[in-house]
C-alpha cells in the first residue's frame, strides 16, 4: 500500500511539473514611441525679485526613449514644464537632433 502511495504521489508530481504556468505579472510589450518630446522648465513660485517663467531646464525625450538636458526636471518643485512634440521618422527613427535652447 505504501509503495502504490508513493508511486501515485511521484506521477502526480512529475505530472504538476511538466505543466506550464501562467506569469503571474503581466507580460509588458514595450512600444516604439512615435514622438520626442521637449521639456522647457521654468519657474513658478513668487520671490523678489520676480522670476515666474524663467527657464531653470531643457530636457529631449528622444525617440529611443533615451532623456538628455540640462538644470532642472519636469515636475520639480515651484515648475511648470511646458512640452512640445515632434514626429519620429518611421519605426523609432533617429534622435531629434541636438537641442538648442530658445535663449530667454
Amino acid at each position: 500500500m505504501r509503495k502504490l502511495i508513493s508511486s501515485i504521489v511521484l506521477v502526480g508530481t512529475a505530472l504538476l511539473m511538466l505543466l506550464p504556468v501562467q506569469p503571474v505579472q503581466p507580460v509588458q510589450r514595450v512600444r516604439a514611441q512615435t514622438n520626442a518630446v521637449y521639456y522647457t522648465v521654468r519657474y513658478a513660485c513668487i520671490v523678489s525679485p520676480d522670476m515666474r517663467g524663467s527657464i531653470e531646464g531643457q530636457w529631449v525625450l528622444d525617440c529611443n526613449g533615451k532623456m538628455t538636458g540640462w538644470g532642472w526636471e519636469p515636475g520639480h518643485n515651484c515648475t511648470y514644464t511646458e512640452m512640445t512634440y515632434q514626429e519620429c521618422g518611421g519605426g523609432g527613427g533617429p534622435d531629434p537632433g541636438p537641442f538648442v535652447p530658445d535663449g530667454s
